[in-house]
């Protein structure tokens, strides 16, 4: 957390940039993987926040999971600690904090409320990754963002925020089908030390299909054992369903780059840089990363870097 982008970004401009910081093993879900019961603290944990209660008001008011409309309509909502959901109890401790700890006369802020208390002289927004990964991974069209609201609400962002006097650095959609989540079958086999053909004939694989982290893991442990059995449902990704989901995610980025000139914030195109990555990867002094599961760019999660 505290080598996150935005903490870099702020100890370059010497600026004061307080964190939520949360204690490991941290706190949240993560689409693709099965639910964690919410425990605050946890094992390991002292009270969940490094400082709690917090003393000064926090300047990183990214919170995992969030969706667009969360940081336009979610509140902190008591109690401090929802046991089945780890998104309104991060939200709780990151804006919530230490107003619930206090007996208020006014509705606690939102995330877009809270920043604009503060008037920001410069907001970085990255907002529509997050639903478009549940989508993906989960494979249903519905899931995808209506267009019309996610144009009306990321507008709404960027004037409330513009109006403020804050300059606004506003990030495309990366496409979650360039992560390395989704391994194509040259990749898995790669990593699996087989040839593709194999791969194909072992779980009778279509060419374009991928492969997600857990098929990949399954698979894994299958060559261990020397038998391939089933996959688990979700392990094997068709490449006709990612093709709509980048569609639907590049449609999404002409409303981004149309909104930021409207509202003159800076556009920066986080979407290219991912598939720079997926394309060519990156050069790292003597290593060069890339969008291959393991290949250095990816968390294990496969889709944060």
């Amino acid at each position: 957390q505290i080598t996150s982008f935005s903490a870099l970004l702020g100890r370059q401009f010497g600026t004061e940039f307080n964190q939520p910081l949360l204690e490991a093993p941290g706190l949240g879900d993560l689409a693709g993987f099965p639910e964690l019961p919410v425990r605050v603290p946890a094992l390991l944990q002292t009270t969940g926040l490094s400082e709690f209660p917090p003393t000064h008001a926090v300047h990183n008011l990214s919170i995992p999971g969030y969706h667009l409309e969360d940081a336009l309509q979610r509140r902190p909502i008591e109690p401090l600690v929802h046991r089945s959901d780890a998104k309104q109890t991060l939200t709780n401790m990151t804006l919530g904090m230490p107003d619930m700890i206090h007996e208020g006369d006014g509705p606690l802020m939102t995330q877009l409320e809270y920043a604009l208390r503060w008037h920001p002289t410069v907001s970085v927004v990255e907002l529509g990754y997050h639903e478009v990964v549940e989508a993906a991974v989960a494979q249903g069209p519905d899931a995808l963002p209506d267009l019309k609201t996610f144009r009306e609400n990321f507008g709404r962002l960027l004037s409330d925020l513009r109006a403020s006097g804050s300059e606004v650095i506003a990030m495309t959609i990366p496409d979650p089908g360039d992560t390395a989540y989704f391994s194509s079958i040259e990749s898995a086999a790669s990593l699996l030390k087989v040839k593709p053909s194999a791969l194909m004939a072992a779980y009778h694989l279509n060419q374009g299909d991928r492969i997600s982290v857990d098929g990949l893991m399954e698979m894994g442990c299958h060559l261990i054992a020397g038998e391939a059995s089933p996959l688990p449902e979700g392990s094997v990704v068709p490449g006709v369903w990612l093709e709509q989901v980048s569609n639907h995610v590049s449609a999404m980025n002409k409303d981004i780059l149309v909104l930021a000139q409207e509202h003159t914030a800076v556009a920066y195109d986080l979407n290219g840089l991912f598939k720079r990555v997926q394309e060519i990867g990156i050069s790292l002094g003597s290593r060069r990363l890339t969008a291959d599961f393991l290949g250095g760019f990816y968390q294990l999660n496969g889709y944060y870097p």
